[in-house]
């Protein structure tokens, strides 16, 4: 029983640094009028007034 862990244990170490996989451009796999869409959206403003927005709470 231990020598069958122990081998899968190598094993399993083994295939883990087998090799590394690819860095995948996620810009190459998305269609062209979505990536025209992507860049041609506007600047988002993070400094905009928020909303009052009613309390949970209420007065008893």
């Amino acid at each position: 029983m231990r020598r069958l862990l122990l081998t899968l244990l190598l094993l399993g170490s083994g295939l883990a640094h087998a090799g590394e996989l690819p860095e995948t451009d996620w810009l190459e796999l998305m269609p062209k009028s979505d990536q025209k869409a992507l860049e041609a959206m506007p600047e988002i403003d993070h400094n905009s007034p928020k909303p009052m927005a009613p309390s949970p709470i209420r007065a008893a």
